[in-house]
C-alpha cells in the first residue's frame, strides 16, 4: 500500500438502518489504506443518531437538509487527503480492497480525475453487475 490518504464522505438524509448496516460493514472490511470516514447527516434526528454505533466515523450532523451536492461539498470541504469518495449511505463493503484498488489506481494513473469501482446488487442470494 502507497502512502496516499482518502477519506470516505458518506451523506445521509433519514436513513439511519442502512447508515447502520454501511458503518458495520466499514468495520469489518476496513481498507489498508485506512481511510478516514466522515458522515454528513442532514437533517438529524438526534433519538436515532444516537442509536448508531458512529465511533469510526466523525459526524457532522444539522438541523436543516443541505440537499446532496452541498453536503458532498461541505465533507469536501474537510478533507485534507490525497483523495476523496462520496458514497450513499446505502453502500455497503464486501471486500477490504475496494478502496485500496482505487487508491492505488490513482496513484498509478495521476492522468484519471474520477474512478467509479463495480456496483453489485444482491436479491435472492445473487449478485448481479449493475453498472460501470
Amino acid at each position: 500500500m502507497g502512502t496516499s490518504s482518502i477519506d470516505l464522505v458518506m451523506v445521509n438524509y433519514k436513513t439511519y438502518d442502512l447508515m447502520d448496516n454501511f458503518i458495520k460493514s466499514y468495520e469489518k472490511f476496513t481498507p489498508q489504506s485506512n481511510p478516514r470516514l466522515i458522515i454528513i447527516d442532514n437533517e438529524t434526528n438526534s433519538e436515532k443518531l444516537y442509536k448508531v454505533d458512529t465511533s469510526s466515523a466523525t459526524v457532522f450532523p444539522f438541523k436543516e437538509n443541505l440537499g446532496y451536492a452541498k453536503a458532498c461539498n461541505f465533507g469536501a470541504s474537510l478533507s485534507d487527503s490525497d483523495y476523496i469518495a462520496f458514497l450513499n449511505s446505502d453502500t455497503e463493503f464486501i471486500n477490504d480492497d475496494c478502496v485500496d484498488k482505487c487508491v492505488e489506481y490513482m496513484d498509478n494513473n495521476p492522468d484519471v480525475a474520477i474512478v467509479g469501482p463495480m456496483q453489485y446488487r444482491s436479491e435472492e442470494h445473487t449478485s448481479e453487475l449493475q453498472s460501470h
